[in-house]
């Protein structure tokens, strides 16, 4: 997500789905930008994921032992991030924690204005 391989302003849309959550916060930045410059004028960005306000590093999902990183962080900071990159968010919707893990979900649909 950090080098898209796409040209500067060529993609309609850009789906995050449950991915920028593994992305260590201080790289947010870089990955956000490289939405917006691969996004066309106009061009929408669908991200959904993890929210709250911690780190998470499993040792075991669904039966298997696992090793990764989720970095939760909250609407609010994820939101701004994009914003400072140039893009615009025009719709959010935070859903109160639910299920066994008692996470918190969250989705952001944001664009990048027609200039």
């Amino acid at each position: 997500m950090t080098a898209a391989g796409f040209g500067s302003g060529t993609l309609g849309g850009v789906l995050a789905w449950y991915s920028t959550h593994h992305t260590p916060p201080e790289w947010l930045p870089v990955v956000f930008g490289e939405f917006h410059r691969t996004l066309a004028p106009g061009g929408h960005l669908l991200l959904g994921g993890h929210v709250g306000d911690e780190r998470r590093r499993p040792v075991e999902a669904y039966g298997h032992p696992v090793t990764y990183e989720s970095h939760l962080l909250p609407l609010d900071r994820i939101a701004g991030l994009l914003e400072r990159t140039g893009l615009v968010v025009t719709a959010r919707l935070e859903e109160a924690p639910t299920g066994p893990a008692g996470r918190t979900y969250a989705y952001l649909l944001v664009r990048r204005p027609a200039r």
